[in-house]
């Protein structure tokens, strides 16, 4: 999860979801992480796109809980 995303972060930590989160940092690391620990990039950042080996998130809400039914349907 990138940073903009602390709290849905944590409510997903509550429901037992293996979270990580990512300070702000140039994309490729932000892509090596993902691809390395083989997790799902979860985000509101547009620029932060899907590729062969990584999985994006893309969040279309600002409102948490529209942001978490997202983010359980799309897993």
């Amino acid at each position: 999860m990138t940073e903009e995303s602390t709290r849905l972060a944590r409510w997903l930590r509550l429901m037992g979801v293996d979270t990580a989160q990512q300070a702000a940092q140039p994309l490729p690391a932000l892509y090596q992480r993902a691809v390395g620990e083989r997790r799902a990039i979860v985000t509101r950042n547009r620029r932060v796109r899907a590729g062969r080996l990584i999985r994006v998130i893309q969040l279309t809400s600002q409102a948490l809980e529209e942001q978490l039914r997202q983010v359980v349907r799309d897993a």
